[in-house]
């Protein structure tokens, strides 16, 4: 008997301390490229970001019932652009998304569940078109990165890059 107590007493105390950690993760994270994760807002607890905004994107609150985790998101958009983007700070939204810029293309993305992984504080240097006489032009500087990330399937689906 007093070893089902014991027992009884660790799984208690296991889903508090786990189960916190659960709730922490859910509540956003920052991720950067030694893996280590430190906590972030997400969606839920903070206005979208003005960078966002400016974008004209269409985005309203959605359930995470049936979606896929932030840290699964975060991983996809790594997974596709770690390298490129490895030194910008890593914030995670859930949406239900619609991004004009993508109407009428072969992904168009209205009223969609979404992960929008993003990507800031990057210093990217961009080169424009050459000019008549093969002179780059300076395209501006890539300062952040939005990689959408379908929240139900997790499939990679574009990332938009701003200056």
């Amino acid at each position: 008997m007093r070893t089902r107590s014991w027992i009884a007493f660790y799984v208690v105390g296991a889903l508090v301390v786990f189960g916190g950690t659960a709730q922490w993760l859910a509540s956003g994270a920052t991720a950067n490229p030694s893996g280590l994760v430190e906590p972030q807002a997400t969606r839920g607890e903070l206005p979208v970001p003005a960078d966002l905004e400016a974008l004209g994107l269409g985005i309203s609150d959605t359930s995470s019932e049936g979606k896929i985790s932030m840290d699964d998101a975060v991983a996809v958009a790594l997974r596709e652009h770690g390298q490129q983007f490895a030194e910008g700070k890593i914030d995670a939204y859930l949406v239900r998304l619609t991004d004009p810029a993508t109407a009428g293309g072969d992904l168009e993305i209205t009223d969609r569940d979404v992960w929008i992984v993003r990507f800031s504080g990057l210093d990217i240097q961009v080169s424009g078109p050459d000019t008549p006489d093969r002179i780059p032009v300076d395209g501006g500087t890539i300062e952040y990165a939005y990689v959408y990330v379908d929240a139900v399937t997790g499939e990679w689906l574009l990332t938009r890059a701003e200056g």
